[in-house]
């Protein structure tokens, strides 16, 4: 009888060592956990600023190309004066000759 007890003393005491074991184990799981769901969290934050940043940059695109354009029409109007222009002075040019000619002819 004395046998049994002490045997199932010894279970119960390696029973009680492997309980502490596994609390020991698990706190430090459960601190390996928190770490993580920092590291998450710190991680979904770093991509929230990311994709504001990311936003921001794609609505200086838009604005930086409708400014494009804006120069474009700009720089064609100016190309349309300006060979309007030229044709003008190219007329003014010939008419200055034909005066030129008719004054020599006089």
């Amino acid at each position: 009888m004395q046998a049994q007890e002490r045997k199932m003393h010894g279970e119960a005491s390696d029973l009680q060592s492997r309980l502490g074991q596994l609390a020991s184990e698990k706190a430090a799981l459960d601190g390996s956990v928190r770490t993580l769901t920092e590291r998450v969290a710190q991680s979904e934050r770093d991509c929230e600023a990311a994709q504001r940043q990311l936003e921001g940059l794609r609505a200086e695109g838009r604005e930086q190309q409708g400014q494009l354009a804006r120069a474009q029409t700009e720089a064609a109007k100016l190309g349309e004066k300006a060979a309007a222009l030229t044709a003008l002075v190219a007329e003014r040019d010939r008419e200055l000759a034909l005066l030129r000619q008719a004054h020599e002819n006089l």
